[in-house]
């Protein structure tokens, strides 16, 4: 999670293609999770952020996160992608 003093690099989105996060879900300091553009989601360890795959190109917006194995993000024309712990599936 994003604290007073923290620096930009830090926080900064992945820089391998990445476009526009449309929403996150924090769980904690140490997890986070990110959906948006192209069906792209990233997740957040604690220290960095990370491209997750996921299934489909749909524009993600938003996302809900019950635990480390249970985050669903929904999207445009009824997209809809679940993480069980291992991977996103539609």
């Amino acid at each position: 999670m994003a604290r007073l003093g923290d620096t930009p690099d830090r926080l900064a989105p992945p820089s391998d293609g990445v476009q526009m996060i449309r929403a996150i879900s924090a769980r904690s300091e140490t997890e986070a999770w990110g959906v948006g553009e192209s069906g792209v989601v990233i997740g957040w360890d604690g220290v960095r952020w990370r491209r997750v795959a996921s299934e489909g190109q749909e524009t993600l917006r938003a996302v809900w996160s019950g635990g480390s194995n249970d985050v669903w993000a929904v999207g445009d024309n009824g997209a809809a992608v679940h993480w069980n712990g291992k991977a996103f599936s539609s």
